[in-house]
């Protein structure tokens, strides 16, 4: 599917406000309705549109405690498998990306605090093909914007 620049207004006011109706989201972006909702159902139909989402605050739901931890692992594809499926089954981590480098794995976590962040630690070091971790505690953060570079790029 062809992005077009209707298309692009469309996500980027869709990022500021997903539930936005669609006689609101036509209006902002100049086209009727149902032309909205026929663009929105085609972009999200075509998987440019993931999914419609909420982002609750983690402060208020007790989830102040934010690491980042920096994962080696032994070599062998069945060994880091194994280890992929225990990481990815952890709640407790928001993202998992694999790298080129020194480390294997960058992992996002988010818990309560740092009795829940020991435990969540004490797991993956009882993994037999875990041979080193680097955690990082985030003291405050200054920025949070997820949506931050697509935004920029649709509108660009």
């Amino acid at each position: 599917m062809k992005i077009t620049k209707k298309d692009k207004m469309i996500i980027s006011e869709l990022l500021d406000d997903g539930r936005m109706r669609f006689s609101d989201l036509g209006s902002r972006c100049k086209i009727s309705r149902q032309t909205a909702f026929n663009r929105v159902k085609q972009l999200k139909n075509s998987g440019v549109i993931e999914k419609f989402t909420v982002r609750p605050s983690r402060s208020k739901l007790g989830l102040d405690f934010r690491a980042y931890i920096l994962v080696t692992a032994e070599p062998g594809k069945e060994h880091r498998d194994a280890l992929l499926e225990l990481l990815k089954n952890k709640q407790q981590i928001s993202q998992i990306h694999n790298l080129f480098g020194r480390f294997d794995f960058f992992l996002e976590v988010v818990v309560a605090d740092k009795d829940e962040l020991a435990v969540l630690l004490n797991n993956i070091h009882q993994f037999e093909s875990v041979t080193k971790t680097e955690t990082f505690i985030v003291y405050e953060t200054l920025k949070y914007e997820p949506e931050g570079p697509m935004k920029y790029s649709l509108n660009e």
